[in-house]
């Protein structure tokens, strides 16, 4: 049927389906532009908390260490190591660039070269001796 015949009663709902596809036509515009980034500029105060936030958990994920028992830690601010090794345990400490920590072993381990003991004497090899000193 062509659009002038359309009796009144057609176009009334005519009318009504424009205006359906305008306000339509609309939601989807306002839709899209919260998509391009309307949610930035809608949740600005957020993201102003979001990222110091975020830092400062970075940062202190950098403070908490641990010492194990069979470890010493050394401690360097700005490089200068501290004079005392920490003991084991949870411990704290400066962020990151300021202070890092060094582990060392408590541990020894000892080899004998150029001798044995054997029933209670020390023998001496000397050619042991020798390929170790070159002597």
């Amino acid at each position: 049927m062509p659009w002038y015949r359309l009796s009144q009663k057609n176009a009334k709902n005519f009318g009504r389906n424009k205006r359906n596809v305008r306000e339509r036509d609309r939601d989807v515009r306002e839709n899209n532009r919260d998509i391009r980034g309307g949610f930035f500029k809608k949740n600005k105060r957020h993201i102003a908390w979001i990222i110091p936030l975020i830092l400062i958990v970075l940062l202190s994920t950098t403070c908490v260490y641990t010492v194990d028992q069979t470890e010493y830690a050394i401690i360097t601010t700005f490089g200068k190591p501290n004079e005392q090794p920490v003991s084991s345990g949870l411990r704290l400490k400066l962020p990151y660039p300021i202070q890092s920590v060094t582990k060392l072993s408590k541990e020894t381990f000892s080899t004998t070269f150029g001798y044995k003991v054997q029933n209670g004497e020390e023998v001496i090899f000397e050619e042991e001796t020798k390929m170790i000193t070159g002597g």
